[in-house]
């Protein structure tokens, strides 16, 4: 009787045994539904990291710049360039893990040519704008990238506490009224940033002090006085993307109020 028991006792933790069988969990997980193994983006570009894995019980995102999270799915971005590599690691109740990583590769906008679609100014004065024209109808033009590190102008349109990074060759005896397209190639390596969850980032206001260059079209005319025929920060600005292609390498933003600017940019 005693064997028999025995013999049950036996059957019975070999049958528990084999009916505990370990899960194991499946690390996976895709760009914006894409499953490239490599993605390219522009500095802050959101990409949403969209988890497949199976029977994870936590996660864990490592984005390879020191920052981590533990949602499900993500929003992926990077201020800086360079080259990251995101790993998922997922854990199952029974605390095996199982990993999935790939590569990012993050790409600044860099300022190829600076187009000026089109060029106005009024030479009697206005009220309400937030620039100070020529009274002649002949003026010498530039371009104009400042640090917006300070918001205060003197004169109208003119900031003098901005730091200059970038001023183009100046185009003589510009017309008030000029629709010939004006192109200026750019030498140096100018970034043009990107300002995350921003419909106003471009604009030099205020809330994006440090954030945003300063972009303005400049204007001397021929007693040596210096004008500002546009800028970022003056009210009535139309600022949008025109195009952002990271495969086409091509990215350009449209300024326009009056006078029409047109930044072209590659990835790089």
């Amino acid at each position: 009787m005693r064997k028999y028991l025995y013999f049950i006792l036996c059957l019975s933790l070999l049958s528990f045994g084999c009916d505990k069988k370990e899960v194991l969990p499946t690390a996976s997980f895709t760009y914006d539904g894409e499953s490239n193994s490599t993605l390219k983006v522009g500095t802050n570009d959101e990409r949403m990291l969209i988890n497949h894995s199976q029977n994870g019980q936590s996660y864990l995102w490592d984005f390879g710049d020191g920052r981590t999270s533990e949602e499900k799915d993500v929003v992926l971005f990077y201020p800086k360039s360079g080259t990251y590599e995101v790993k998922l690691t997922v854990t199952s109740i029974d605390g095996v893990k199982s990993e999935s990583r790939k590569q990012v590769v993050v790409l600044d906008r860099v300022l190829k040519k600076i187009i000026i679609e089109q060029i106005q100014w009024i030479t009697h004065k206005q009220e309400g704008l937030s620039f100070r024209w020529p009274t002649t109808s002949q003026a010498d033009v530039f371009f104009q990238i400042q640090q917006y590190t300070n918001a205060e102008m003197e004169p109208l349109g003119i900031y003098p506490s901005c730091p200059v990074i970038y001023t183009s060759p100046v185009i003589k005896d510009v017309n008030q009224l000029t629709y010939d397209p004006i192109e200026i190639p750019v030498e140096e390596k100018i970034i043009i940033g990107k300002i995350r969850n921003s419909n106003y980032g471009y604009y030099a206001i205020p809330e994006n002090l440090n954030q945003v260059y300063l972009y303005s079209l400049m204007a001397k005319d021929k007693a040596g006085d210096t004008f500002s025929l546009y800028h970022n920060g003056g009210g009535g600005n139309a600022i949008r993307i025109e195009k952002e292609d990271i495969e086409q390498n091509i990215y350009i933003v449209d300024f326009s109020q009056l006078s029409r600017i047109r930044l072209v940019c590659e990835y790089e």
